[in-house]
Protein backbone atom coordinates (compact mmCIF):
# COMPACT_ATOMS: atom_id res chain seq x y z
CA UNK A 1 0.00 0.00 0.00
CA UNK A 2 1.37 3.44 -0.80
CA UNK A 3 1.27 6.59 1.28
CA UNK A 4 -0.50 9.47 -0.45
CA UNK A 5 2.03 11.84 -2.01
CA UNK A 6 1.33 14.67 0.42
CA UNK A 7 3.38 16.68 2.89
CA UNK A 8 4.54 14.96 6.06
CA UNK A 9 1.81 16.27 8.38
CA UNK A 10 -0.98 15.75 5.85
CA UNK A 11 0.28 12.25 5.12
CA UNK A 12 0.18 11.25 8.78
CA UNK A 13 -3.38 12.56 9.10
CA UNK A 14 -4.50 10.90 5.86
CA UNK A 15 -3.16 7.51 6.93
CA UNK A 16 -3.52 7.43 10.69
CA UNK A 17 -6.39 9.90 11.27
CA UNK A 18 -9.17 7.39 10.46
CA UNK A 19 -7.40 4.70 12.51
CA UNK A 20 -7.08 7.03 15.51
CA UNK A 21 -10.74 8.06 15.14
CA UNK A 22 -11.86 4.43 15.08
CA UNK A 23 -9.83 3.64 18.20
CA UNK A 24 -11.16 6.61 20.15
CA UNK A 25 -14.78 6.08 19.06
CA UNK A 26 -14.91 2.38 19.95
CA UNK A 27 -11.82 1.02 21.74
CA UNK A 28 -13.64 -2.15 22.81
CA UNK A 29 -14.03 -3.43 19.24
CA UNK A 30 -10.72 -2.03 17.94
CA UNK A 31 -8.26 -4.80 16.95
CA UNK A 32 -5.00 -4.87 18.92
CA UNK A 33 -2.67 -3.07 16.53
CA UNK A 34 1.09 -2.46 16.46
CA UNK A 35 2.19 0.55 14.40
CA UNK A 36 5.90 0.29 13.58
CA UNK A 37 7.60 3.57 12.73
CA UNK A 38 10.91 5.37 13.10
CA UNK A 39 11.60 7.62 16.09
CA UNK A 40 10.61 10.92 14.50
CA UNK A 41 7.38 9.46 13.10
CA UNK A 42 6.59 7.93 16.50
CA UNK A 43 6.94 11.35 18.16
CA UNK A 44 4.72 13.00 15.54
CA UNK A 45 2.04 10.29 15.57
CA UNK A 46 1.95 10.12 19.37
CA UNK A 47 1.47 13.89 19.54
CA UNK A 48 -1.36 13.74 16.99
CA UNK A 49 -3.07 10.89 18.86
CA UNK A 50 -2.83 12.71 22.19
CA UNK A 51 -4.37 15.83 20.60
CA UNK A 52 -7.22 13.74 19.13
CA UNK A 53 -7.78 12.11 22.53
CA UNK A 54 -8.31 15.52 24.15
CA UNK A 55 -4.81 16.57 25.15
CA UNK A 56 -2.34 15.37 27.78
CA UNK A 57 -4.77 15.92 30.65
CA UNK A 58 -7.21 13.45 29.00
CA UNK A 59 -4.59 10.70 28.56
CA UNK A 60 -4.36 8.38 31.56
CA UNK A 61 -2.72 5.04 32.28
CA UNK A 62 -6.06 3.50 31.24
CA UNK A 63 -6.01 5.05 27.75
CA UNK A 64 -6.32 2.48 24.93
CA UNK A 65 -3.04 3.56 23.31
CA UNK A 66 0.62 3.92 24.15
CA UNK A 67 3.94 4.77 22.47
CA UNK A 68 6.92 2.46 23.10
CA UNK A 69 10.56 3.12 22.23
CA UNK A 70 14.00 2.01 23.42
CA UNK A 71 14.26 4.77 26.06
CA UNK A 72 10.83 3.93 27.51
CA UNK A 73 10.43 3.83 31.28
CA UNK A 74 10.86 0.10 32.19
CA UNK A 75 7.73 0.16 34.39
CA UNK A 76 5.61 1.45 31.49
CA UNK A 77 7.12 -1.16 29.18
CA UNK A 78 6.36 -3.96 31.68
CA UNK A 79 2.80 -2.72 32.22
CA UNK A 80 2.15 -2.69 28.46
CA UNK A 81 3.57 -6.19 27.97
CA UNK A 82 1.52 -7.57 30.88
CA UNK A 83 -1.63 -5.97 29.47
CA UNK A 84 -1.00 -7.40 26.00
CA UNK A 85 -0.48 -10.86 27.45
CA UNK A 86 -3.69 -10.69 29.52
CA UNK A 87 -6.93 -12.35 28.42
CA UNK A 88 -8.52 -8.99 27.47
CA UNK A 89 -5.96 -6.32 26.62
CA UNK A 90 -7.10 -2.77 27.37
CA UNK A 91 -4.31 -1.24 25.26
CA UNK A 92 -5.42 -1.55 21.66
CA UNK A 93 -2.97 0.65 19.70
CA UNK A 94 0.77 0.60 20.28
CA UNK A 95 2.94 3.07 18.39
CA UNK A 96 6.40 1.51 18.48
CA UNK A 97 9.86 1.46 17.05
CA UNK A 98 11.49 -1.91 16.39
CA UNK A 99 11.78 -2.36 20.18
CA UNK A 100 8.59 -4.47 20.14
CA UNK A 101 9.55 -6.97 17.47
CA UNK A 102 11.56 -10.10 18.22
CA UNK A 103 10.57 -12.02 21.33
CA UNK A 104 7.17 -10.39 21.81
CA UNK A 105 4.58 -13.18 21.58
CA UNK A 106 1.14 -11.85 22.51
CA UNK A 107 -1.67 -13.95 21.01
CA UNK A 108 -3.89 -10.87 20.79
CA UNK A 109 -2.23 -8.79 18.05
CA UNK A 110 -4.57 -8.74 15.05
CA UNK A 111 -2.90 -6.09 12.92
CA UNK A 112 0.57 -4.72 12.24
CA UNK A 113 0.95 -1.44 10.40
CA UNK A 114 4.26 -0.17 9.08
CA UNK A 115 3.91 3.59 8.92
CA UNK A 116 7.53 3.68 7.73
CA UNK A 117 9.09 0.80 5.78
CA UNK A 118 11.64 -1.29 7.69
CA UNK A 119 15.33 -1.14 6.81
CA UNK A 120 15.48 -4.79 5.71
CA UNK A 121 13.16 -7.73 5.05
CA UNK A 122 14.37 -9.73 8.05
CA UNK A 123 13.13 -6.94 10.33
CA UNK A 124 9.89 -6.84 8.37
CA UNK A 125 9.31 -10.58 8.80
CA UNK A 126 10.00 -10.37 12.54
CA UNK A 127 7.65 -7.41 12.93
CA UNK A 128 4.73 -8.81 10.93
CA UNK A 129 5.25 -12.09 12.78
CA UNK A 130 3.88 -10.37 15.90
CA UNK A 131 0.32 -10.63 14.55
CA UNK A 132 -1.87 -13.63 13.96
CA UNK A 133 -0.38 -15.74 16.75
CA UNK A 134 -3.87 -16.76 17.85
CA UNK A 135 -4.33 -18.61 14.56
CA UNK A 136 -7.09 -16.21 13.50
CA UNK A 137 -6.79 -14.11 10.35
CA UNK A 138 -4.54 -11.08 10.83
CA UNK A 139 -3.56 -8.09 8.75
CA UNK A 140 -0.18 -6.56 7.91
CA UNK A 141 -0.19 -3.15 6.19
CA UNK A 142 2.90 -1.42 4.80
CA UNK A 143 2.78 2.25 3.79
CA UNK A 144 5.54 3.88 1.75
CA UNK A 145 6.26 6.54 -0.82
CA UNK A 146 9.19 7.34 -3.11
CA UNK A 147 10.98 9.34 -0.41
CA UNK A 148 10.64 6.45 2.06
CA UNK A 149 12.14 4.03 -0.46
CA UNK A 150 14.97 6.42 -1.28
CA UNK A 151 15.85 6.54 2.43
CA UNK A 152 15.50 2.76 2.85
CA UNK A 153 17.87 2.07 -0.06
CA UNK A 154 20.67 3.72 1.97
CA UNK A 155 20.59 0.82 4.47
CA UNK A 156 22.35 -2.48 3.83
CA UNK A 157 19.44 -4.74 2.83
CA UNK A 158 17.33 -1.74 1.86
CA UNK A 159 17.40 -2.74 -1.81
CA UNK A 160 15.41 -5.86 -0.98
CA UNK A 161 12.78 -3.74 0.81
CA UNK A 162 12.60 -1.44 -2.21
CA UNK A 163 12.08 -4.42 -4.53
CA UNK A 164 9.50 -5.95 -2.20
CA UNK A 165 7.49 -2.71 -2.06
CA UNK A 166 7.44 -2.60 -5.86
CA UNK A 167 6.16 -6.19 -6.16
CA UNK A 168 3.24 -6.50 -8.57
CA UNK A 169 2.47 -10.12 -7.67
CA UNK A 170 1.79 -11.95 -4.43
CA UNK A 171 3.51 -10.27 -1.47
CA UNK A 172 3.67 -13.52 0.49
CA UNK A 173 5.24 -15.20 -2.53
CA UNK A 174 7.85 -12.42 -2.77
CA UNK A 175 8.75 -12.85 0.91
CA UNK A 176 8.92 -16.64 0.68
CA UNK A 177 11.11 -16.38 -2.43
CA UNK A 178 13.46 -13.93 -0.70
CA UNK A 179 13.86 -16.28 2.28
CA UNK A 180 14.01 -19.35 -0.01
CA UNK A 181 10.97 -20.96 1.63
CA UNK A 182 8.19 -22.98 0.01
CA UNK A 183 4.92 -21.16 -0.52
CA UNK A 184 1.69 -22.80 0.58
CA UNK A 185 -1.54 -21.88 -1.16
CA UNK A 186 -3.54 -19.46 0.94
CA UNK A 187 -6.72 -17.58 0.07
CA UNK A 188 -6.75 -13.83 0.58
CA UNK A 189 -3.07 -13.68 1.59
CA UNK A 190 -2.46 -10.18 0.19
CA UNK A 191 -4.14 -7.43 -1.81
CA UNK A 192 -3.05 -9.17 -5.04
CA UNK A 193 -4.48 -12.54 -3.94
CA UNK A 194 -8.06 -11.75 -3.02
CA UNK A 195 -9.76 -14.73 -4.62
CA UNK A 196 -9.64 -18.51 -4.46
Amino acid sequence: MRKPQLGYIETGEAIMGPIFDSLLENPTDFPVTLVFCNGSSLTHLNRELIIKAGGREAVTKDSPFVALHSDQDPDVFRRVLLDLMSDRPQIKLILTTSVLAMGFDSPHVDRVIHYDPPSDLTDYMQQIGRCGRSGNPAEAVLYFNATDLSNVRKHPGGKSVDQFCKTTGCFRGALMQYFDCPLSTVKNCCNFCTGD
